[in-house]
């Protein structure tokens, strides 16, 4: 069951899904945009009436209740709008199964864009990227390379000291309550001493969080040496880079790269 707001459409916006984003803490995050959209849509659906109540009394909203695919047909003739309690929908919620069900009935779908802690969190962490998002933390989406979570602050902590433990794990940051007030980021090779202050100076462990891994299962990190030891032994590079991509889960491409590179010094 989706909770949704009724709005008046004011600026009589085109039929079709409108996916607004909103501020992940900091009102001001607000863009003009999406607070154009948000007073001219005929319906809003959200996860928290009361959050998005608060937000949108000045535009007398009235509150009612339908199911997801009824607003999905109901896309067609009206202007929809789609938020989450905070950032952008459709990233780490359901809301991409009423994407795919508009497009399927042949209706259309906007997205406006806001905050996204993804991207705040990671233009601050220093960490380069590509980077692969996994909502929120299960040691199960733990694959090579720098990956993204959310976590809750109950689990934060033994998660943190579980990866630190963990010899695949290659740099870890980490940050609570971003754009907000007490937005904090946690640096350094042991997170889990600075947790551990950080409950002792605040009573606890409280607010959203978010981390970056940089993880590197053992076998991956032998990969470029056994390349070297094949291209030494004649093997050939596509040859090389095929056995090698299959036995540690490389990327052929960078398996080739590699070889490639390794032929280029051997010929100087």
């Amino acid at each position: 069951m989706k909770e949704n707001l009724i709005l008046n459409n004011r600026q009589n916006l085109p039929a079709g899904l409108w996916i607004i984003g909103t501020p992940i803490g900091n009102p001001e995050d607000m863009t003009q945009h999406a607070t154009r959209i948000l007073q001219s849509v005929d319906v809003l659906l959200c996860e928290d009436t009361r959050r998005m109540r608060r937000r949108c009394e000045r535009f007398d909203a009235v509150v009612e209740k339908h199911s997801a695919p009824y607003w999905a047909e109901k896309a067609l003739g009206l202007a929809i709008g789609l938020v989450s309690d905070a950032g952008m929908p459709c990233i780490n919620d359901p809301g991409s199964r009423l994407v795919r069900e508009v497009r399927r009935l042949g209706g259309s779908v906007w997205s406006v864009p806001g905050v996204s802690a993804v991207t705040t969190f990671l233009a601050a962490s220093g960490l380069a990227c590509p980077f692969v998002f996994q909502g929120y933390f299960d040691p199960e989406k733990l694959t090579a390379g720098l990956l993204v979570f959310f976590e809750s602050p109950k689990r934060i902590f033994d998660t943190i000291q579980n990866l630190e433990r963990d010899p695949a794990c290659q740099e870890l940051v980490l940050a609570k309550e971003l754009t907000k007030t007490h937005e904090k980021f946690f640096y350094g090779p042991d997170l889990t001493t600075a947790l551990t202050q950080h409950a002792r100076d605040e009573g606890g462990i409280f607010g959203e969080w978010i981390f970056a891994v940089r993880y590197e299962p053992l076998q991956t990190l032998y990969w470029q040496d056994t390349l070297a030891c094949m291209h030494a032994a004649g093997v050939r590079s596509s040859e090389a880079a095929r056995i090698v991509s299959q036995k540690f889960g490389i990327a052929h491409r960078l398996c080739y790269q590699e070889v490639l590179r390794l032929a280029g010094k051997s010929d100087t």
